[in-house]
């Protein structure tokens, strides 16, 4: 039970900073860039956690950075992963 709180608390922690440092919401729109939610994905897991079934719900916030900051580089927004691992 306490490995489980620990987890969430990690996911909480690491997408508000995430959320509040590019003003998402968790709403992605339908135009989502396929290869750089592959990409941000596999930073976080590589350099965070593996996502869980909790974790999961924070997938939008990702695919939301790929549909809303086209002006962005993907390496610009994995670098905003990796500052929040």
């Amino acid at each position: 039970m306490e490995t489980e709180f620990a987890e969430r608390t990690y996911f909480d922690e690491k997408f508000s900073f995430i959320k509040s440092s590019n003003d998402l919401t968790g709403k992605a729109s339908l135009g989502i860039d396929g290869h750089c939610l592959e990409e941000l994905v596999n930073t976080f897991e590589s350099s965070c956690i593996k996502f869980s079934d909790y974790g999961l719900k924070y997938v939008s916030y990702l695919a939301e950075m790929c549909s809303t900051t086209r002006n962005h580089t993907s390496e610009a927004l994995k670098m905003t992963v990796l500052f929040a691992c």
